[in-house]
């Protein structure tokens, strides 16, 4: 999980988060090569 300053857009870590939930925003990060599931790149070109 990845905490980002609404106030400068910088990254800040779960501690920083914890004490100004007001002010950080919690993002998802999608790891490149996961798949969440259903039809592969493959299945869907033919």
């Amino acid at each position: 999980m990845a905490y980002r300053s609404a106030i400068t857009g910088r990254y800040v870590d779960k501690a920083t988060a914890a004490r100004h939930p007001k002010m950080t925003i919690k993002e998802t990060v999608k790891r490149p090569g996961r798949k969440a599931g259903g039809a592969s790149k493959d299945k869907l070109k033919k």
